[in-house]
């Protein structure tokens, strides 16, 4: 390889880096909404630390709000995918327990991430 093939070669590690850093970043998430069986239960700002016991279909959900995060601290479904998915603090991001009919987004300023659920 001559000079200017590793010139090129390193100039196209950077732009590739810098595309994968704007693409993967979120921005941060203001307020998560919360649905019980499609409907709106309610929004809380992430800034404030609570913990809500939401009733669904098979019982009570726990979902824990702190640090500017939420997420599913405890539920009565079988899989616990819902607990599984961990905090959860980007703008577009949600979890679900869907057994209970419990859902929950994260709302932001900017644009989510994604346009769908990923895993």
């Amino acid at each position: 390889m001559k000079p200017g093939d590793w010139l090129v070669l390193a100039l196209a590690m950077l732009l590739v880096g810098g595309l994968l850093a704007h693409g993967w970043s979120a921005p941060a998430g203001a307020q998560v909404r919360i649905y019980v069986a499609g409907e709106v239960y309610g929004e809380y700002p992430l800034d404030t630390a609570r913990t809500l016991s939401i009733t669904g279909r098979r019982g009570a959900s726990i979902i824990e709000i702190a640090h500017g995060a939420v997420h599913f601290a405890a539920s009565p479904c079988t899989g616990k995918f819902c607990v599984r998915s961990g905090w959860l603090h980007d703008s577009g991001a949600a979890a679900a327990c869907l057994p209970n009919r419990v859902s929950l987004e994260i709302l932001g300023h900017g644009q989510p991430r994604f346009d769908s659920i990923n895993f």
